[in-house]
């Protein structure tokens, strides 16, 4: 690899203009708009006129201070001898990439990109006069993503060509200007990676979770712990100074930074998390540092968030400093923030504004914890709202009762506690920087009821257990689950005297919603559930997801819009489940919303498999789906990409393929259909398997999926009715009992020696089937099935199929 030497009185001509182009003083050491700002101050700023992404600092042996600027085409040195008015003392020219990350050892300081070259490694001995670098590729690391040295002299790249995304490790100490490749971690992607005492603490941001390597042998590192968590999308790691608490950013919008408590790595806990107020908890965090218990973090279109991590268990936000003229979601504006330097200022980089130099003024926060428990029986009551006046944030109380919260200013303040099914209380509390004050709090009881939910199979009035059953009270978005014991009950004697919207239901059942009013008048309700299939997931029946992208798995949630920009072809995920079903989910891959591109799915498959359905339910069962899919290609521009979207069925043994989808923009809910008895005859258990893939590298295809509405049907022509059947039977329910009564109106032909009735639901499923003596007039046949219109069907030795509808009231 070549080696480069500058000096300041040594550049040529063409090296002065590039330096000239690549900075641009901000004058007067003012900044150059007015930002949102608690306890920082702005110093000075340097300008670029090429992208920002990552910064770092560096001190000489002379105490002198310097920032590191990673920039879209190379790398700038800059001297902070005037803070107020930042210099530009040197240009490296690099590979173009929209990431670089910068770390020290000694004098020399360490870059890593994700275009090409391997180790950007830096001598700063010479400064400010002169640097030396060169580009370096060992063991084949030509592109990195994030890059790590530890106490020992050990460098750490990350999320590279190498290594399957993993971790490559090398020796600085025999010689930091040529690494010496020691040893790698292969068995997941790593986005990020913070090493101490030989410990090593993983953000594996593709599996949304944190893991903790020991990496004391660096030939062999060993997995002591790791922790996924819902919305886990994990982006970086920073350790406290006791070592006992990491931090971690999830990178999207309204994400939060989250303390976990790893002191026992194969016990890892959440202690608490934070959003920032700036942009009102709509921003995305990016990454987060740790100085003396405070969080410095890098919050994109919020800016510098300082967080008072003291107490690991109650995180205040103290201070702000938004560097950035864009508001709320999106991954512009502030991307790191170095908090190091001796002389307590914090460098910036803002990928539009520059290097930005602040100082803040560090305070901790006023802490405020207690318990809260009911006043009538002493238990605790979880999930309480602590709102303190003039905040943002609310904090929830623990399943335990406790809860922790605070602010930034001491003062006198209002704090109301407010939890569903209890009376809302206000208190005031005196806070002071510093001090924890203890306040616990008894709620009162709403009124209450002693009420029951059973729910029972339509038909053979026989309890279900295991029914999921979810009531909502929607006008507070109050949310009960619950699950139906061996009588196919729920019993609640303290249940909150409401009207709520109850949805019941079991795989191998079809569901139902109803609203319910729950008070001493009506103090029960009975669901009764027809036997079938069906999923507008509203429930979770326990489908199961296979496969191993990057991102992009299938996920049960509410569908969150994405959408194309480059070429305007506008909304991929239509933003919405299928309309008038049950509920508001559905299954979509990678549901986190933003571009098209950010979380679809990558580098592997995704495929979401049906529990087990028995056929011997149905004589022609047709199964029935609603879908969208979206393989949209970056490089044809909107043309239809290699991947797929397949349907499948399964008994286990054999398997076929039913549907192949290709798109590129089968965005709108569409339904389809698979007609069983073509693959399989109605004697077995099968399963349905819904399949998509992206195998290339790098963002070239959207790939995007969803589904809904599965359903499992009889399938059979409503044909047109004989003229005998229509005129000589009748069917309706009877007057004084549940049963249904058919009657024979006219003479019955002598040919007709025998006739089978069938009842179906308008969802298709069978509900009575029975052979029924020719020469009685009149039947009555049982019926407990809810009120709703059915389908009748009559089959004589020698008629025609004939077809009637008829109808149930309450």
């Amino acid at each position: 690899m070549g080696l480069n030497n500058l000096g300041v009185m040594g550049k040529s001509i063409p090296f002065m203009l590039g330096w000239l182009a690549s900075a641009i003083l901000c004058v007067g050491g003012q900044p150059m708009f007015g930002q949102a700002q608690k306890n920082v101050a702005f110093v000075g700023e340097l300008s670029y006129s090429i992208g920002v992404n990552d910064v770092w600092g560096y001190v000489d042996t002379a105490g002198n201070e310097y920032a590191l600027v990673g920039l879209v085409e190379g790398v700038s040195i800059v001297d902070l001898a005037d803070s107020t008015n930042p210099q530009e003392l040197f240009y490296l020219p690099g590979a173009e990439t929209g990431w670089r990350d910068l770390k020290t050892f000694q004098n020399y300081a360490y870059v890593c990109n994700e275009g090409d070259s391997g180790i950007l490694v830096i001598d700063l001995a010479g400064l400010p006069d002169t640097v030396h670098y060169r580009d370096t590729v060992i063991a084949g690391m030509i592109t990195a993503h994030n890059i790590w040295i530890d106490e020992f002299g050990f460098l750490y790249m990350v999320g590279g060509n190498a290594f399957a995304g993993g971790i490559a490790i090398y020796d600085l100490n025999p010689d930091p200007w040529t690494p010496t490749f020691v040893g790698f971690y292969d068995e997941r992607y790593v986005h990020d990676i913070y090493v101490r005492d030989n410990l090593a603490y993983l953000a594996e941001i593709f599996n949304g979770q944190l893991t903790i390597l020991d990496v004391s042998d660096k030939s062999d590192p060993q997995i002591l712990g790791t922790h996924s968590y819902t919305g886990g999308f994990t982006h970086n790691t920073w350790l406290n100074d006791a070592g006992d608490v990491c931090f971690t950013t999830d990178e999207y919008n309204g994400a939060s930074l989250i303390a976990w408590d790893v002191s026992d790595p194969m016990n890892i806990q959440e202690l608490d998390r934070i959003r920032s107020s700036v942009s009102k908890e709509r921003a995305a965090p990016h990454n987060v540092h740790v100085l003396n218990d405070y969080l410095m973090t890098a919050y994109y279109q919020d800016g510098l968030h300082i967080t008072d991590a003291h107490r690991p268990g109650n995180l205040i936000e103290v201070g702000y400093y938004d560097t950035s003229e864009l508001d709320g979601g999106g991954f512009r504006g502030s991307w790191g923030a170095y908090p190091f330097l001796p002389s307590g200022l914090v460098l910036m980089s803002d990928r539009e504004e520059g290097l930005i130099v602040l100082r803040p003024t560090f305070v901790r926060g006023c802490y405020l914890e207690g318990d809260i428990t009911d006043k009538q029986t002493g238990a605790a009551v979880g999930g309480t709202d602590v709102a303190i006046q003039d905040t943002l944030g609310v904090t929830v109380s623990e399943l335990s009762g406790a809860y922790a919260a605070g602010v930034a200013d001491s003062g006198l303040y209002q704090v109301v506690y407010s939890r569903y099914g209890y009376v809302s209380d206000t208190l005031e509390v005196l806070l002071d920087h510093g001090m924890v004050t203890e306040l616990d709090v008894e709620l009162t009881p709403s009124p209450r009821v002693d009420f029951t939910i059973r729910v029972l199979e339509a038909g053979s009035m026989q309890p279900i257990e295991g029914a999921e059953i979810r009531a909502e009270v929607e006008a507070v978005e109050e949310l009960f689950v619950f699950q139906s014991n061996l009588d196919g009950e729920v019993n609640d004697p303290r249940f909150v005297i409401d009207t709520y919207q109850m949805i019941v239901g079991k795989w191998g059942y079809v569901t139902q919603e109803m609203q319910v009013v729950a008070d001493s008048s009506q103090p029960s309700v009975t669901f009764l559930l027809e036997p079938g299939y069906y999923d507008d997931f509203a429930l979770d029946f326990g489908w199961t997801v296979e496969g191993n992208p990057r991102n992009g798995n299938w996920e049960r949630g509410e569908p969150i819009g994405t959408y194309e920009t480059f070429f305007n072809w506008g909304i991929f995920n239509p933003e919405f489940d299928l309309p008038d079903d049950i509920g508001d989910q559905a299954y979509v891959t990678g549901n986190r919303g933003g571009s098209a591109f950010s979380y679809d799915v990558d580098r592997g498959f995704t495929r979401l498999v049906s529990p087990p359905i028995d056929l011997r339910l149905y004589q022609h069962p047709r199964i029935t789906y609603y879908y969208w899919f979206v393989n949209w290609s970056l490089i044809n521009q909107g043309q239809i990409g290699n991947d797929f979207y397949r349907v499948s069925i399964t008994d286990g043994v054999d398997t076929f393929i039913v549907q192949d989808y290709i798109g590129p923009f089968d965005t709108t809910w569409t339904q389809a259909e698979i007609r069983v008895e073509e693959y399989f005859p109605p004697d077995r258990e099968v399963r349905v398997m819904f399949y998509t893939q992206d195998f290339e590298a790098g963002n070239q295809d959207a790939v995007e999926a969803g589904l809904d509405g599965f359903r499992v049907e009889e399938w059979f022509p409503l044909a047109a009715e004989d003229d005998w059947e229509s005129s000589n039977w009748d069917l309706r329910m009877h007057a004084s009992h549940p049963s249904l009564e058919l009657n024979f109106l006219n003479t019955i032909p002598s040919s007709l020696s025998s006739y089978h009735l069938e009842i179906y639901s308008l969802a298709g499923n069978r509900l009575l089937s029975t052979e029924l003596n020719p020469r009685q007039r009149t039947h009555h046949l049982p019926f407990h099935y809810p009120a709703g219109m059915y389908i009748a069907r009559l089959t004589g030795a020698t008629q025609s199929q004939g077809v009637k509808r008829f109808l149930k009231l309450e």
